[in-house]
């Protein structure tokens, strides 16, 4: 009896033994790029050879998810934005029920555009989909909306995420101030 109950707990939660055992295998890729990141992390040069580590395991297991987004983050340390989108894309395409993985995506592409896009529009919808709540999701379209004069789109994003915070915390209090000055400009906007 238990292990028809355990059986079926277990196909609930990953759905399948395929989906489990994808289950299993990300978590090996975690670890081995965990072991990878603290072998080079703190040499000289560190970062170089952790990303050339990381290349040399992507040619072995190119549909490593973890692999694609450490790959990622390494680029985007580096300053190269196109790596970085594209391994992030990878990341993406492999794992794209993964708000870690879109949300990274997501930053390197706004960070390229300085604006958001119909594409990042597109993925920040995705992302918030997949956790409503998204704090940089939704920051990202409260300074978006700012930006185009949209003050009360801004205002009402960055409630959402003050309403997360302690009221004393120096996060909120930089919300306030922001949603502050944001209905002072919906005021001069009115004059």
């Amino acid at each position: 009896m238990f292990m028809v109950v355990a059986s079926t707990g277990l196909y609930q939660y990953w759905g399948s033994y395929q989906a489990w055992q994808a289950s299993i295998e990300m978590q090996d890729d975690r670890v081995r790029y965990q072991s990878l990141f603290n072998r080079f992390v703190n040499q000289p040069f560190g970062l170089e050879q952790l990303n050339q580590a990381v290349q040399e395991e992507l040619k072995l297991r190119p549909n490593s998810v973890q692999g694609w987004f450490v790959l990622g983050k390494i680029a985007l340390v580096q300053g190269n934005m196109d790596a970085s989108i594209d391994s992030f894309n990878r990341a993406y395409q492999l794992e794209p029920r993964d708000p870690d993985i879109l949300s990274a995506y997501i930053q390197a592409l706004y960070q390229r555009e300085k604006q958001v896009t119909p594409q990042i529009r597109t993925l920040i919808d995705t992302l918030l989909v997949l956790q409503p709540n998204h704090e940089s999701a939704l920051n990202m379209l409260a300074q978006d909306a700012f930006e185009k004069g949209q003050y009360a789109q801004a205002i009402d994003n960055w409630e959402i995420i003050l309403s997360h915070y302690d009221s004393n915390s120096e996060m909120a209090k930089a919300l306030a101030a922001a949603i502050a000055t944001a209905r002072d400009r919906t005021q001069d906007k009115k004059n």
